[in-house]
This record gives structure tokens, C-alpha cells and sequence, in this order.
């Protein structure tokens, strides 16, 4: 505002301001998620513009695990569980809960994920963010279990 307010006295009286930004889409926030795609075409059965035969293919078996419940996502699984799908503001939370939190007991990232998925929550990216959260977890390395390798003493001979 004030930029245009500085221009006026400078400006004849037959030419306007140009408000016209080519940046302006530089800074524009895409808040599309994880399931972005999945979720217009279920709803729509319209696929994304601009997209090729292949990835046409590829949407169409991609979301054939995901529904709609109660407006909520669901992905159903191997196991035929429909689990809910998080959106990548809710999984900080639910891998401190499960690793830290009440249900959890600092276990390593294959149980945590198991126990999530258990409870009947699902996203892309579970099984490595579950694996990371236990390996970057203070109290999991300075406590963590001891090694059942058996070490070498160099002061102890074997009597042989």
C-alpha cells in the first residue's frame, strides 16, 4: 500500500497504478497433502490436468485400497482392516504417543509401526518415520538394549 501511495505523486494523471505481481505465486502455499490426488478423484472420478495416460493408470490402481467413511479416508489392508489415513500434521503426535506416550515403552520402529497400525491408523511414509522416530529417540540410545554378542577379552585365555 505504501509503495503505491509513493508512486501517485510520481505518476501522471492519465496512466493508473500497476498492480499487476509476477511473483505473486511465488509465495503461494500448496496445501495438497499426501493424498491430494486420491482424494479428488475418489470424490470426482476426475483425473488430475495434465496428466498422461500412465499416470491416469497409475491413479486408478494407486487408490483402489482408499474409501471414504463418513468423510473421513480410509486405505484397507493386506489384512482387510480399513485403517484411517493421517495427514502429515498428525503423525508427530501419534509416533510420540506411541513411542513415548502411555501406549508406548520406547520400543524399536518395527513394534511401534505394528502398534499403530493396530490401532487402525495408517499413512505413506509409517514404516520409515516409526523407524527413524526410535533410532533419533535419546533415551532409546543411552538405555537401549545391550548387545547379546559375545565379546572377545583379550584377558581371558582359553584353557585348551
Amino acid at each position: 500500500m505504501a509503495d503505491h501511495l509513493s508512486r501517485i505523486n510520481m505518476m501522471n494523471q492519465t496512466s493508473g497504478i500497476n498492480d499487476d505481481f509476477p511473483d505473486a505465486q511465488l509465495f503461494a502455499v500448496q496445501a495438497q497433502g499426501w493424498y491430494f490426488d486420491i482424494k479428488n478423484f475418489i470424490k470426482t472420478g476426475l483425473y488430475p490436468e495434465k496428466a498422461s495416460v500412465v499416470q491416469k493408470k497409475r491413479l486408478l490402481i494407486k487408490s483402489r485400497p482408499y474409501t471414504f467413511i463418513k468423510d473421513k479416508l480410509y486405505r484397507q489392508g493386506k489384512d482387510d482392516r480399513f485403517r484411517k489415513c493421517l495427514e502429515e500434521e498428525e503423525v508427530r503426535e501419534v509416533l510420540h504417543f506411541a513411542h513415548e506416550g502411555t501406549g508406548g515403552g520406547h520400543l524399536p520402529g518395527h513394534i511401534m509401526s505394528q502398534r499403530i497400525l493396530d490401532a487402525g491408523l495408517w499413512w505413506p511414509t509409517l514404516f520409515k518415520d516409526a523407524d527413524e522416530w526410535g533410532k533419533a529417540c535419546d533415551i532409546c540410545q543411552r538405555c537401549g538394549p545391550k548387545s547379546t554378542k559375545q565379546r572377545h577379552n583379550p584377558l581371558i585365555i582359553s584353557a585348551s
